[in-house]
């Protein structure tokens, strides 16, 4: 009779054995906890029991009585003190005398260790027993001298390892048997090689580390002679150690499929849960092993259950029939699932069938889970919690609720990791409360130092994916997570940056960290990891050039790998970014055709975006898209359909069905858009010039009936003014500004400017002039307005961003100029400072700033509807032709979101605009090389940025000394007679309340009226001309406000 058997790990020489024997003859039954006789007979069992006796009687010394049995001093309760009682020197401790070792032979005094072992109730206070330590240490020494067998040492390993926690000198003991161990494995048969590899796993910490692996060795030598319960032994304690000796899981593999029959449910289990542990998936015994679970699952105790199911969901088996079997055995005996066993089972159930697991397991477990939650671990909650967030659906969101309730009382018990588990699991099911998550986060931030990069991760995650902006808490992730950047997974550090950005957080040490670090191992990044971080970064207007020529290696040549929003994430990135990538653009567009089936809205949508953004025109691409658009167009929300529009007018890329069932779209949801989808269908519609009169009628109406109830914080309320007098500007230019519109629009934005002007202080007006020539000054102060004369050099406001040097804005200077508790409009940047225009950087002239909300507002209408003039002074290169009146070609500025201003291209797919232009004068310039140089008086109808020095460049007459838009060799020749670009704007002209017109005007300031001065008229040009200085300002004629409104009609009236 072998100890399992007896039931024990003992022998027939335990003072148990009887009680063991009969023990063995019992089973139990899964009718409730009663337990019943197995039909054996119980003679036969009586009849063995006595024979056992009579062996084991004579081999104790004869038959001289049960006393003398008992008297031995292994089989009586007090025998080892008793027998540990030897004079003098002999009881010490420490040292372990040949005299006491003579006097304990080995074999007996192991015997002995197992003895107590066995009997548990009597070894509870075994560190102050003296007698104990001498046994533990003439152990010991045996194990040294190597005088214990290997069946011997595998009994006191087993001993051992019952014993661990209860005696100090045991983990000593235990290393000297492993090393005594390893150096008779040759010997070793297979139960003891099994035995021993399982102490070992179980005392690991005080094994070496190559012992496993010789165990391994000489199994693989010996695997004949394995049972099936040593084998599965043997695989379940390697597994343990993570010794992963492919030879013998192979071996192990046939010979278990050789008498798979003979497997019990114990053995079965941890032989697969060793497989799947270690990841050596053999195709056939897991095949040949599910048939046998299924016919023989009603054997199956909890754990075993719960370890197959976990096996299967680790090597990603799909086997449904399996799955269904183990769930209906689970079902029946939930009541007797401990909660680590509840966790792993459906933590395997929602692994392998994610949304489709089984409803009846779900609430089965999930009700032990809820009633029994106060039982519950940490480690078994998450693991319930993220097996109901997996399984999704209405019922995994409501145990998920419930669950994370009951556990709402315990949250100071866990540990930063299973808070994060416990948040992802709650925004994962969409199950979270924002108190709660909340609460999860705050108990998180007191716990985050030295949390491992999973946690960090994991718990930005969540507070993103549930749109809780607890920025405190995500600076503390952001501090810890910075450090140890290089230990974060690419997954994780995709997850963190992404949520990052999705929140909003201003974090430059993290985005900065994440780029250097990810650049360098783009190429190990999945496809969404990849796309999720350069969408992240280049959201948060972090991204950096090297981590995006990197990300453009790495996307080559796989992109057919992307998902749908992989690919649009990608291009999104390139275009948000301002970095150009043709070679990305163009795969990814032909991915997108050949996949144009799988796009859904928000894909449609910002693919266009990323194409117009980055003037990227692929007109079959945008053809494709149309026609899968329509094909779902209502599916669209209003943010989608206002991008989809403003991609394709961008691109000139009209498409009338889709204009037209657009136009239903956003008539329909009008009253849903925000008020900067308003403005973007406008333009969109009056960049096309599309005619759609219900269509700006509803949007006119939409926003005059915001404006006229708005009543929000100051910021929301001036931001909806700003956008409805954008959208006014694109009615106006598309001509299909209906007149009642205009009215009320401009009554509901004076109503809205005199409520945040608020109760501002008055103060005198500023007097004119004044300040050095290197400084702005003001030219013209009215009481809501004024103009100022910017010098070359300086920028309009901080979001001009063209380089000048610091400190160099209008914007401060008005500040500094005039108090916030005056004129609270000169200091808000979301107005531009009061500023209603720009100009460039290298340029000089006038500037209008209104000083009051109300004529701020007043003013961009009038802006839009054409009533602002702006007048230049231009000197460009080459003599052009009197006859050329004007130049209109859309413009483009492809670096505006950049890191750095781009030139601007004439380009299909950029905005319609218009230059009017005079030519006063044709000049030479004799010195040194010759040039031919023109003197013009410019107008612009529309204000693109740059768009004089764009559109005379693209005429072929570039401005003289343009270091933008210039060749090196004109713009060296230039700067020998030329200080900076000469266009300077001379002339301001804008209605005002209570004035017909306002005018101001600005000769030539001197730098440029010096370089005009060294120029030589054509001999058919009087001199005069070039004397701007002395004649004042040149004006354009009325006959050229007419051609801006035959500009407009045309343009409103073309057809495409």
């Amino acid at each position: 009779f072998g100890s399992s058997h007896l039931g024990t790990r003992g022998s027939l020489s335990s003072p148990t054995w009887p009680r063991n024997l009969l023990g063995g003859c019992r089973r139990p039954c899964w009718y409730g906890r009663r337990w019943r006789c197995a039909p054996h007979g119980m003679a036969l069992c009586l009849f063995l029991a006595l024979a056992t006796a009579l062996v084991t009687l004579t081999a104790c010394g004869g038959l001289t009585g049960a006393r003398g049995l008992l008297q031995r001093p292994h089989l009586h309760p007090e025998g080892c003190a008793r027998r540990s009682r030897v004079p003098g020197a002999a009881r010490r401790a420490s040292g372990g005398s040949c005299r006491q070792v003579d006097s304990l032979g080995g074999t007996e005094a192991a015997l002995r260790l197992r003895d107590f072992a066995e009997r548990r109730s009597a070894s509870k206070h075994l560190e102050q027993d003296e007698a104990f330590s001498e046994l533990i240490q003439i152990v010991r020494v045996h194990a040294s001298r190597s005088s214990l067998t290997t069946s011997e040492l595998r009994g006191v390993m087993w001993a051992v390892v019952t014993l661990k926690s209860r005696h100090p000198k045991l983990p000593h003991l235990m290393q000297s048997c492993c090393a005594a161990f390893e150096a008779s494995l040759p010997r070793a048969g297979a139960r003891e090689l099994a035995d021993g590899a399982w102490a070992v796993a179980k005392f690991r910490q005080a094994a070496p580390e190559t012992l496993g692996r010789s165990i391994a060795r000489e199994a693989a030598s010996k695997i004949g002679r394995f049972k099936i319960l040593d084998l599965s032994k043997l695989a379940w304690a390697l597994a343990s150690l993570r010794v992963g000796e492919v030879r013998l899981f192979r071996l192990v593999a046939a010979a278990a499929l050789q008498r798979r029959a003979d497997f019990a449910p114990q053995g079965l289990s941890n032989l697969l849960w060793a497989f799947a542990t270690l990841n050596f998936v053999e195709p056939e015994l897991f095949r040949a092993a599910s048939g046998l679970v299924r016919r023989t699952a009603a054997r199956f105790r909890p754990q075993e259950l719960s370890n197959v199911a976990w096996a299967y969901a680790t090597i990603a088996a799909e086997d449904p029939s399996l799955m269904r079997a183990l769930a209906r055995q689970a079902v029946a005996k939930m009541p007797c699932f401990k909660p680590m066993e509840v966790s792993g089972l459906l933590w395997a159930a929602a692994s392998v069938a994610g949304e489709r697991t089984d409803c009846r397991l779900l609430r089965s477990a999930g009700a032990a889970a809820v009633r029994r939650a106060g039982g519950y671990g940490p480690q078994e909650l998450c693991g319930c919690l993220w097996a109901f967030a997996r399984a999704a659906g209405t019922q995994g969101s409501a145990l998920c609720r419930a669950l994370a309730t009951e556990a709402r009382p315990r949250l100071g018990d866990f540990g930063a990791r299973h808070l994060a588990s416990t948040a992802w699991a709650l925004a994962q099911a969409r199950a979270h409360e924002a108190a709660l998550l909340r609460e999860v986060g705050g108990a998180a931030a007191r716990r985050l130092a030295g949390a491992t990069p999973q946690t960090l991760s994991n718990l930005a995650w969540a507070l993103a994916a549930a749109g809780v902006h607890d920025q405190v808490l995500l600076g503390a992730i952001a501090e810890e997570a910075v450090p140890s950047v290089r230990d974060f997974k690419t997954q994780e550090l995709s997850n963190l940056v992404w949520a990052s950005a999705t929140l909003g957080a201003d974090l430059p040490q993290l985005y900065t960290a994440a780029s250097e670090e990810a650049a360098p191992r783009l190429r190990t990044f999945a496809p969404q990891e990849l796309s999720s971080l350069l969408w992240a970064t280049a959201k948060a207007h972090q991204g950096r050039s090297e981590l995006f020529a990197a990300a453009e290696e790495a996307a080559k040549g796989r992109l057919g790998s992307f998902s749908p929003q992989a690919l649009v994430n990608l291009v999104w990135a390139f275009a948000s970014a301002g970095v150009a990538a043709p070679t990305i653009f163009r795969g990814v567009a032909d991915e997108a055709l050949r996949r144009i089936a799988e796009f859904n809205p928000q894909d449609l949508s910002n693919i266009a975006w990323a194409f117009a953004s980055a003037g990227m025109d692929d007109p079959i691409l945008l053809h494709m898209v149309a026609r899968r658009a329509l094909v779902d167009l209502g599916g669209f929300s209003t943010h989608q359909l206002s991008s989809l529009a403003w991609a394709f007018s961008t691109l000139s890329a009209y498409d009338a069905d889709l204009f037209h069932h657009v136009s239903s779209q956003v008539v329909a949801k009008v009253q849903d858009f925000e008020p900067l989808g308003l403005q973007n269908v406008a333009w969109a519609f009056a960049g096309m010039a599309v005619e759609a009169p219900g269509l700006f009628a509803a949007v006119g109406g939409a926003l005059v009936e915001r404006l006229e109830r708005a009543d929000g914080p100051r910021a929301e309320t001036a931001e909806l003014a700003r956008h409805a007098a954008g959208a006014m500007w694109a009615m106006h230019f598309a001509g299909q500004c209906p007149d009642s519109v205009a009215v009320a629009v401009r009554a509901a934005l004076a109503h809205v400017g005199r409520t945040l002007d608020g109760a501002a202080v008055r103060m005198a007006a500023l007097p004119p002039g004044g300040g050095l020539p290197s400084m702005p000054r003001v030219v013209l102060d009215r009481p809501d307005s004024l103009v100022i004369l910017k010098p070359p050099g300086w920028e309009a406001s901080p979001n001009q961003n063209e380089g000048a040097a610091a400190g160099r804005l209008v914007s401060r200077y008005l500040e500094a100029l005039l108090p916030a508790r005056c004129w609270p409009l000169l200091h808000d940047a979301g107005c531009d400072h009061g500023l209603l225009h720009r100009l460039d950087v290298p340029s000089s002239g006038l500037l209008v700033a209104a000083k009051r909300y109300e004529a701020y507002y007043a003013l961009r209408l009038d802006l839009a509807a054409g009533r602002v003039v702006r007048d230049y002074s231009v000197v460009c290169h080459g003599w052009l032709s009197p006859g050329r009146a004007e130049v209109r070609a859309p413009v483009l500025s492809p670096g505006a979101r950049g890191p750095r201003p781009l030139p601007g291209v004439v380009q299909r797919g950029g905005k319609p605009s218009l230059t009017l232009l005079r030519v006063l004068a044709h000049a030479a310039r004799t010195a040194g090389s010759r040039q031919a140089l023109s003197l013009l008086a410019v107008r612009i109808a529309t204000g693109r940025r740059h768009q004089i020095r764009v559109h005379l460049s693209h005429a072929g007459h570039p401005v003289a000394c343009d270091g933008k838009y210039s060749a090196a060799p004109a713009l060296g020749s230039d700067s020998a007679w030329c200080p900076r670009n000469f266009l300077h704007r001379h002339r301001l002209a804008f209605p005002a309340r209570g004035a017909p017109e306002i005018e101001a005007t600005a000769p030539l300031p001197d730098d440029l009226a010096a370089a005009l001065a060294l120029l030589s008229p054509r001999p058919v040009v009087p001199r005069s001309a070039l004397c701007f200085s002395n004649q004042g300002a040149p004006r354009l004629g009325s006959e050229y406000c007419a051609q801006i409104k035959h500009y407009r009609q045309v343009h409103a009236g073309r057809k495409t």
